[in-house]
């Protein structure tokens, strides 16, 4: 069995050229892509052929990095991790809400032991991001001629430092989302059976979602958003991320209802334009969907 096959050369050659992207402009855009190339070669490659394009891809984005190796090593490895078990996944057939979630917990799990690894060098991470954002809206303040007052800076800078849970969380199931889709495209385009989401109007959140919110918007009422404490950080952070699902919801109800009505999908775009602005009144609509079970409401009027 040779350990090259042009499968395999192409997708580590595509690997390759993301990691020598990653740490340029282009790295913003390029490192979505990061985990696609890696979940393919170990979903189609066997154990043996995966670790040699994957180790010889490395080794060469290393040797054309110089002193940024280092850096698109400690980048491959952390995105190696949930690529791989992503895959497994894919291998045992797993439903793509089980793929998701493995993905995103491990992507989840990966980052917290970062934190936790850097503190012990005594990288506070947390600290640095918030310096980092004390610097930008210190220059954004002088370049505005001082409007911003000390104050709101200083609260603006804590609640977003507060809000890392959060930023990780979301970003880490985006991440695997995209990735997902993509990977499915071309798994399918293999061959493969890779199994996708249901269709977006038949999402449905458990109604316990809905005790969630509330106790979390009840406990809200005896915390301040300002303290600094173990609960108002779960708060700030658990709050956003319902709302969120909710907004999810109501665009899922949206298009349920689009085609409930026999309409065009004009109505949920609506919807989703108007959450990416105002994403409340759509989170109430979601909510109201999984609480007032609207939908099942809907069909015994026909």
């Amino acid at each position: 069995m040779s350990i090259f096959n042009r499968e395999a050369a192409l997708w580590g050659s595509i690997y390759l050229a993301i990691l020598l992207s990653v740490l340029t402009m282009m790295g913003a855009v390029t490192v979505l892509f990061i985990m696609l190339p890696v979940t393919i070669l170990y979903v189609r490659q066997n154990a043996n052929r995966f670790f040699i394009v994957y180790a010889i891809a490395l080794a060469i984005a290393i040797a054309f990095a110089g002193g940024a190796g280092v850096a698109i090593a400690a980048v491959s490895v952390f995105f190696l991790i949930a690529s791989g078990m992503m895959g497994r996944q894919y291998k045992a057939g797993a439903s793509a809400g089980a793929v998701i979630t493995v993905g995103t917990v491990t992507l989840i799990a990966e980052t917290l032991l970062v934190f936790l690894g850097a503190s012990l060098f005594g990288l506070n991470i947390p600290q640095m991001y918030k310096n980092s954002l004390r610097q930008f809206f210190d220059l954004f303040n002088t370049m505005a001629a001082n409007t911003l007052d000390a104050e709101l800076i200083r609260q603006t800078v804590e609640t977003m430092a507060n809000e890392i849970p959060y930023y990780i969380i979301v970003c880490s199931f985006l991440l695997v989302l995209f990735t997902h889709w993509l990977a499915r495209a071309v798994l399918n385009r293999y061959g493969m059976n890779i199994k996708g989401l249901p269709p977006v109007q038949n999402w449905m959140l458990p109604k316990s979602f809905v005790w969630y919110y509330l106790i979390a918007l009840g406990a809200s009422l005896f915390v301040a958003p300002s303290a600094q404490s173990v609960w108002a950080v779960i708060l700030l952070n658990l709050l956003p991320l319902l709302n969120l699902a909710f907004v999810v919801q109501g665009i899922s109800f949206l298009f349920y209802f689009a085609a409930f009505k026999r309409w065009n999908r004009a109505l949920p775009i609506v919807g989703i334009v108007i959450a990416l602005f105002f994403s409340y009144p759509i989170s109430m609509l979601g909510l109201a969907d999984v609480a007032l079970n609207i939908r099942k409401r809907m069909k015994n009027q026909i």
